[in-house]
């Protein structure tokens, strides 16, 4: 269940339900999107900066192959 906010209002002496406008309630969700957002974007571009994929791994063990099987011909 929902907390009730209240607040004083002056003219009338009293303590008031607070009625938040719609587009402070959008704002407020699209601040909180856009955060999440902008932390994933960070999160993925550290991610490719540092980790490898799948495919660039398997080119890595081509080419020290291919290294190893050159450097035998040059001996050879």
């Amino acid at each position: 269940m929902k907390k009730v906010k209240y607040y004083y209002s002056t003219k009338t002496q009293q303590f008031e339900p607070l009625k938040v406008p719609i587009w402070k309630k959008l704002l407020h969700v699209f601040g909180i999107l856009s955060g999440i957002l902008v932390s994933a974007g960070i999160i993925v571009a550290i991610a490719f900066q540092y980790l490898q994929s799948p495919n660039e791994k398997r080119m890595n063990t081509q080419l020290a192959l291919l290294q190893e099987k050159y450097d035998l011909l040059k001996k050879i």
